[in-house]
């Protein structure tokens, strides 16, 4: 397998970029970026390849990525209708809004997991994907600060596995 650096491209104005229902289903894309990013694809049954892990997912997925590591897109092979965001940031937007403020030490910690790639369990899928769907519709700082409290609340609800 050949891997590919996506080069990531934020919104004009924002260290943000959000991908909402790209849909890659016809297309086989191993790649990687500098970028953490943020997956949810809803009530769907796929393939998750992040890095060396490989395992299916039933009714959608959601997973956290750590910059760099290579992985295949989530609706890779998937037929019929669904829905998929992607939020992409780079990690000094984390690092250098967050890193030495105590409130965000649990936040700090899961995205050092996500060196690792996360994969969220059901409940987690349900409570925090509804919020990242609308995520988008944001603009400037309150986009900042509703990335930064859902990365909070993937922190405390403490649902995931490590891939």
């Amino acid at each position: 397998m050949i891997k590919e650096l996506e080069e990531i491209v934020p919104e004009e104005g924002s260290s943000i970029r959000i991908l909402v229902n790209p849909n890659l289903s016809d297309f086989y894309y191993w790649h990687f970026h500098p970028e953490i990013e943020l997956v949810y694809i809803e009530k769907v049954n796929g393939i998750r390849q992040v890095g060396s892990h490989i395992s299916a997912f039933n009714n959608g997925d959601m997973a956290l990525i750590g910059s760099n590591i290579p992985h295949l897109n989530f609706d890779y092979g998937v037929r019929g209708s669904y829905s998929k965001t992607v939020v992409q940031f780079l990690p000094r937007v984390m690092s250098s809004t967050i890193s030495d403020i105590v409130e965000f030490t649990r936040t700090n910690e899961l995205l050092k997991l996500a060196e690792y790639g996360l994969s969220f369990g059901e409940v987690t899928k349900r409570i925090v994907g509804e919020r990242l769907k609308v995520l988008h519709k944001k603009e400037g700082i309150g986009r900042l600060l509703e990335l930064i409290s859902l990365l909070d609340e993937l922190a405390s609800l403490n649902d995931y596995t490590l891939l």
